[in-house]
């Protein structure tokens, strides 16, 4: 028989509950300093206030839109640079299939070996019965 009792405070701890919740701000933000993982090259460490936040983030939006900016003036199009991935990936695709189908020649050439050994060491002992 399962039981699972569901938990239902009683009105004294709800009470305590709204006024914890109306002492404490709303806006708390994950503090990553105690984080050991690898950040990768898009971290950006955003400060812990409300008002370093948006300074930050009004930061990193200035220098997105400059490097939008810089990259329309050089002639950077979006389109081209896709087309180069999908040929590298296509490229990287048939290599990787040639590469199996080497492998896949290989381990069957040493399987013929194999059995041609097994083979003639059949045949060996069959002669050997024969005499």
């Amino acid at each position: 028989m399962h039981h699972n009792p569901v938990y239902t405070p009683d009105e004294d701890r709800r009470n305590k509950i709204r006024e914890l919740a109306k002492e404490t701000p709303l806006e708390q933000h994950w503090d990553p300093t105690g984080d050991n993982r690898q950040k990768g090259a898009g971290y950006m460490k955003l400060g812990k206030t409300k008002e370093e936040r948006e300074k930050n983030l009004a930061a990193l939006n200035a220098r997105r839109q400059e490097t939008v900016r810089k990259r329309q003036e050089a002639g950077a199009d979006t389109q081209e640079a896709a087309s180069v991935i999908a040929t590298a990936s296509l490229k990287r695709k048939e290599r990787n299939e040639e590469r199996l189908g080497l492998m896949t020649a290989k381990r069957r050439k040493v399987d013929t070996a194999k059995d041609a050994m097994d083979f003639l060491a059949d045949m060996e002992v069959e002669l050997a019965q024969r005499m």
